[in-house]
């Protein structure tokens, strides 16, 4: 018996494992997230050609969940992409339903990107969204779910939080991004839409999504109409 499991309580009682062969199964990023393992309560050889069989199906479930993530994560900035987000809030907003807990949707936008990218370059353009992304996953909790929705679109679901707290939230980004501004670099500000959940007023994620945009497109329109100044709104 090996001595590193035969003290392990499955071993010494039930099910009284006797046999076990495993694969680490890691995500794309290297970080562990578990085994794809064999387990069996009597003893059983395990041949080479068993060997290669587990490893060979350990790739594919590493493949795999490699294709998922490219499929729902933003190269750019790392955040989850339309698809990712998607799937993620309708099951969020399933929970808040049933368990009739408040969610906020903040939509946000960044105007007058075209220019930075016109003025500053590609590159720069590029930065202002990674450092932007990174303002907001520093901000937020690791259970609200921010993307990238495409563009210098943004936007961030946040659950069983009040208004006062959402409006602390968005004051301690601003106070982030603010922190990031270089010398010489494009000013970074931003138009938000902020709406709360209703069940009975959205019916689904998309519903959600149209009040948040239309909210934030009323506000970027005023700020046009009551600011000369270029650049991005808040």
């Amino acid at each position: 018996m090996d001595p590193r499991f035969r003290d392990n309580p499955l071993v010494t009682g039930g099910p009284r494992i006797r046999f076990y062969a495993g694969y680490p199964v890691r995500a794309p990023n290297s970080s562990a997230l578990g085994t794809l393992c064999i387990i069996d309560t009597a003893p059983r050889e395990f041949s080479a050609e068993d060997r290669a069989f587990l490893c060979e199906l350990g790739t594919m479930i590493e493949d795999e969940l490699f294709s998922l993530t490219r499929a729902t994560i933003d190269d750019l900035t790392g955040l989850s992409n339309r698809r990712g987000f998607r799937t993620i809030a309708d099951h969020v907003l399933s929970v808040c339903k049933r368990s009739a807990s408040p969610a906020v949707l903040l939509l946000m936008d960044l105007d007058g990107f075209k220019q930075i990218n016109d003025t500053h370059g590609h590159a720069e353009g590029d930065r202002v969204l990674k450092d932007f992304a990174a303002t907001l996953l520093k901000t937020f909790r690791d259970s609200d779910v921010v993307a990238r929705l495409g563009g210098d679109e943004f936007c961030a679901l946040l659950t069983g939080m009040e208004q006062s707290t959402v409006t602390r939230s968005l004051e301690r980004f601003q106070e982030g991004l603010d922190k990031r501004q270089e010398a010489g670099r494009p000013v970074v500000l931003f138009s938000t839409g902020v709406t709360l959940y209703d069940p009975g007023k959205h019916g689904d994620l998309e519903a959600l999504l149209a009040a948040a945009d239309q909210q934030m497109y009323e506000r970027k329109r005023e700020r046009k109409l009551n600011s000369p100044a270029t650049g991005v709104g808040r």
